[in-house]
């Protein structure tokens, strides 16, 4: 049948071992393996160059958007400042008015009521003047005991004092009324 040769022998006559068309073979294959490594190490460092260059130009572009954002809520408190000082001057400058507005209103309403006090009180006050020199008249057209005398003029001065203090406690509650009226008038 066949012709019997030696395992693994393939009609090799061992004149080298391996032959230079193997080593040649082997040679380029590794010669091949290292170009293919090298590229892909090469394309390996280019992917993580441009992943690189992409994450720090997220990063960059993000930055100026937090940046913008913080600019516009940083003027949107100046702004928020400004208008609040501008209210607070102005509720100021209102307040000073409105004081001194009530101000020269109780002073005119005090004068008045004074003047209408005194204007009421007059004719009370030349009355009594006037009871006060009758009764004088009377008592002196008369003739009377030293006793009788004395418990006149205290009657007198009793009934004046009375008419004085009668006098003031009306002025006070005129005074009163009058300013009563002014703030009621001034809430309205």
């Amino acid at each position: 049948m066949f012709p019997r040769r030696a395992i693994g022998t393939n009609g090799y006559t061992g004149a080298g071992d391996p032959s230079k068309n193997v080593m040649d073979l082997v040679n380029a294959a590794i010669a091949r393996v290292d170009d293919l490594r090298e590229s892909e190490t090469r394309h390996q460092r280019e992917v993580a160059r441009l992943l690189t260059e992409r994450v720090e130009s997220m990063m960059m572009a993000e930055s100026h958007r937090i940046d913008a954002i913080r600019a516009v809520d940083v003027d949107a408190v100046q702004k928020a400042a400004s208008a609040m000082a501008t209210q607070a001057t102005s509720l100021a400058t209102q307040q000073v008015q409105s004081a001194e507005a009530l101000r020269t209103q109780v002073s005119e309403t005090a004068t008045l009521a004074e003047t209408r006090l005194a204007a009421a009180l007059q004719p009370i006050v030349r009355d009594v003047a006037e009871l006060q020199k009758r009764a004088w008249e009377t008592a002196g057209g008369k003739t009377q005991v030293i006793e009788t005398q004395a418990k006149g003029g205290t009657t007198s001065s009793w009934m004046g004092l009375a008419v004085a203090a009668c006098i003031g406690f009306l002025s006070i509650i005129m005074a009163v009324a009058a300013i009563v009226i002014s703030v009621i008038a001034h809430k309205a």
